[in-house]
């Protein structure tokens, strides 16, 4: 498994729009937003 870090994301992003925009490159298997403001 692979991981990867994106920064700039909007604090209204949610982890099924994140997946959706990965899933065109492969697989998403889990997405943990972390909302520290």
């Amino acid at each position: 498994m692979k991981s990867i870090y994106v920064g700039n994301l909007s604090f209204d992003a949610t982890p099924d729009q994140v997946r959706e925009l990965f899933s065109v490159h492969g697989e998403v298997r889990s997405v943990k937003l972390i909302n520290d403001r």
